[in-house]
């Protein structure tokens, strides 16, 4: 038997691997979002600080075992997309984010020491 390639998921055993792609605010601030799984949609909660590359795990959400019916895994890459083509007041919005950040000890947004 052959299997043909998703164009969304990738599968792994009985574990199945899907990319998402999310804001940066929705990564820092949390947010629903539906994801298709093998057997239709469902809603996810993407926690509040979210990191690029992080891998959440949906139980269950997998290929059921042929031999005990028990279904594997769904891991959901988080991939961030970077915006492009900025409004002067999205850029100003997160100039002032960088600002206030940067009091912090540890901000978001280290001091980049490559930076002249």
């Amino acid at each position: 038997v052959q299997v043909q390639n998703d164009p969304v998921f990738t599968r792994e055993g009985n574990d199945v691997h899907i990319n998402v792609d999310l804001s940066f605010v929705d990564c820092a601030l949390g947010t629903k979002i539906d994801v298709p799984t093998v057997y239709g949609n469902v809603t996810v909660t993407i926690p509040e600080g979210t990191q690029p590359e992080q891998i959440l795990k949906l139980r269950d959400r997998g290929i059921k075992d042929l031999r005990s019916g028990k279904p594997g895994c769904e891991y959901i890459h988080v991939k961030v997309k970077t915006p492009v083509n900025l409004s002067p007041t999205e850029k100003d919005l997160l100039r002032q984010f960088q600002e206030e950040n940067g009091k912090k000890k540890n901000g978001f947004f280290w001091k980049n020491p490559f930076k002249k």
